[in-house]
């Protein structure tokens, strides 16, 4: 019988390092016996640029793991987009994640850590520090990669002191000081820029359930987005992201870091209007509509700003 620790499909750096790290040190978590980080999907240029550059392994596989005993989740605990192998027969033992939904459709665990801070790698991390374990050099490394990226370098408003703070005790492990880990995960960034956006929109897919409501959000944190939003088959993306027979609806969103604004494209018009409407209830600086585009001007982010959006608005909340 195996434990488990994964994320969602297509994991992130924040998913990879934080799973990486649990299954290292299992019993900083309170988990018995031995544990193996398994992902499913692909990972995105950036992760595996974090990854090579340490020779670290991860496990990528879409074959279904054989005599699974317990599960644990990280970065997730939407029952959208998890593996297809996970089952509600799975015990899953404990859930870290980082983002609060209203969704209905979420996992139940035997321990649920959910709080409000830039990356679940923070949350592991700490747990690793306040257990006194000697963190290897690879898993601290890792751990400040991911912390780096989900905060866009601290740019995003979800960024909080306990991030700042645990990126740079991470460093005495790593003995990477915040400047280099700073260019170190500025190059991770030019490679998942040099993706075709497209791809990029296609591989960082999170999805929700708001009642009856189903939503696919892909979310790209990148630089000259208005320019390069042109190039872009929103008939394709849409389709490739949600098949008619699911009946979601696509929001895609764009966050143009360097300029401070968000590009959101919702394929359903009058859901579109209304989120538009909301965004204008919602925050001090008023958007604008820019063909089939809502532009905020400021950075939106999928977990502080779309999710809490979209379920407000589900529930006629505005």
């Amino acid at each position: 019988m195996v434990n488990i620790v994964t994320s969602y499909v297509n994991p992130d750096t924040d998913g990879v390092a934080s799973a990486l790290a649990i299954a290292a040190y299992p019993s900083s978590f309170h988990l018995h016996g031995k544990w193996d980080a398994v992902f499913s999907g692909v990972l995105n240029p950036e992760t595996k640029h974090f990854l090579s550059i340490r020779n670290i392994e991860a496990s990528v596989s879409n074959l279904v793991p054989e005599n699974i005993n317990s599960l644990t989740l990280v970065d997730t605990h939407e029952r959208n987009g998890l593996p297809k192998w996970i089952s509600s027969d799975f015990h899953v033992q404990l859930i870290i994640d980082h983002h609060m939904s209203a969704s209905s459709n979420t996992v139940s665990a035997d321990r649920l850590i959910n709080e409000e801070v830039g990356a679940a790698a923070t949350i592991v991390a700490e747990f690793l520090i306040q257990t006194g374990v000697s963190i290897s050099a690879d898993i601290a490394y890792v751990l400040q990669m991911a912390i780096l990226s989900n905060t866009s370098l601290f740019s995003t408003s979800s960024t909080t002191q306990r991030d700042r703070d645990v990126l740079t005790q991470l460093g005495i492990f790593s003995n990477l000081d915040n400047g280099t880990a700073f260019f170190m995960a500025k190059q991770g960034r030019e490679k998942l820029l040099a993706t075709p956006l497209d791809k990029l929109i296609l591989g960082d897919v999170k999805r929700f359930s708001f009642g009856p409501h189903n939503y696919v959000v892909s979310q790209v944190e990148g630089t000259n987005i208005s320019d390069r939003i042109h190039s872009l088959s929103l008939k394709t993306l849409v389709h490739k992201l949600a098949p008619v027979e699911k009946s979601s609806t696509v929001v895609i969103n764009l966050v143009d870091i360097p300029n401070g604004c968000s590009y959101i494209y919702i394929d359903d018009t009058s859901f579109r209007h209304l989120f538009y409407e909301y965004a204008r209830i919602a925050a001090s600086s008023l958007p604008e509509m820019k063909g089939d585009w809502v532009v905020l001007p400021y950075v939106a982010i999928r977990k502080t700003h779309i999710i809490p959006w979209l379920s407000k608005i589900a529930n006629n909340a505005i």
